[in-house]
């Protein structure tokens, strides 16, 4: 089973900052974010859908964790 991690509603601020800055470093337009994830497109017309673990893979993998 797997589980889904969620922002809860006082949560929300610090998610969306998180997936701004990820589109910023990706220089990729952010589309939406919503509880579970965000969406980007990316330079090259491609889309990109990051649900919040793998954004926490993401920075650890930049962080040489």
């Amino acid at each position: 089973m797997r589980t889904v991690l969620y922002a809860e509603p006082e949560q929300m601020d610090d998610w969306k900052a998180i997936c701004k800055a990820y589109a910023e470093i990706v220089n990729a337009e952010l589309l939406f974010v919503n509880e579970t994830s965000c969406g980007v497109q990316y330079e090259n017309g491609s889309f990109g859908h990051i649900y919040i673990d793998e954004m926490a893979e993401y920075i650890k993998a930049t962080k040489g964790e």
